[in-house]
């Protein structure tokens, strides 16, 4: 605004130092003058704003590079509003009771280690269960490979409740597919139900070793 009236100031003392007496023309040159100065305003507004942004956008890029490289991997999500998780915050996100949510708790028996037949570790299957819903949850963490995507799964099966003369399948609950960090969570109601809970997770390439843990037997009753 400032330059503004300047300019228009500079413009008036020109038109009468030229001893304009076409008023006119004069009115017509001050006009043009305020339309040229309105443009050129609104353009260095937008190209400081964009300025600002991209500054912000610099600032930020070097936030998760220091993050990334004091070893702690940046998760899909980890950005929130353009603020980066904290290690704890992503930590907490990961671990089974913040995985499956508020109420959930892990019961006994219910970690078991995730390994191939030769005995490589790659993750911890866990069984959960919510005493307020009556729901038990299952979720498969990994401990290799994080933060690549690999095939793995958490696996929950529900005893049903016996029916004379009805047989009666199981309820199996399951997610599998290509996560970075874990599968789940497979959340079922089982109030007073024997459950089996697994996992698996398989190695990235050409190994056919595939990496399950969890409990095949019926368990875990009195939920």
């Amino acid at each position: 605004m400032p330059l503004l009236i300047s300019s228009l100031v500079a413009v008036l003392i020109t038109a009468v130092a030229l001893g304009m007496a076409d008023v006119r023309l004069g009115l017509l040159v001050i006009v043009g003058t305020i339309a040229i100065l309105s443009i050129l305003s609104v353009m260095s507004e937008r190209i400081g704003a964009g300025t600002r942004e991209q500054q912000a956008r610099v600032a930020l890029a070097a936030q998760v590079g220091r993050h990334r490289w004091q070893g702690n991997p940046v998760r899909d999500g980890a950005l929130h509003g353009g603020v980066l998780a904290t290690p704890a915050n992503a930590a907490a996100a990961r671990s089974p009771e913040g995985i499956c949510g508020a109420g959930f708790g892990r019961v006994s028996g219910g970690t078991k280690a995730v390994s191939t037949p030769s005995g490589r570790r790659y993750g911890t299957v866990y069984l959960l269960y919510n005493g307020k819903t009556q729901q038990n949850c299952v979720v498969t963490i990994k401990s290799s490979f994080v933060g690549a995507k690999t095939r793995m799964s958490a696996e929950l099966t529900v005893m049903p409740k016996a029916i004379k003369d009805t047989k009666q399948d199981p309820t199996v609950r399951r997610d599998s597919g290509n996560y970075k960090y874990y599968a789940g969570p497979v959340k079922y109601w089982a109030k007073q139900a024997c459950v089996k809970f697994r996992g698996t997770i398989k190695a990235n390439g050409h190994d056919p070793a595939v990496a399950q843990g969890g409990r095949q037997s019926w368990g875990n009753c009195g939920g």
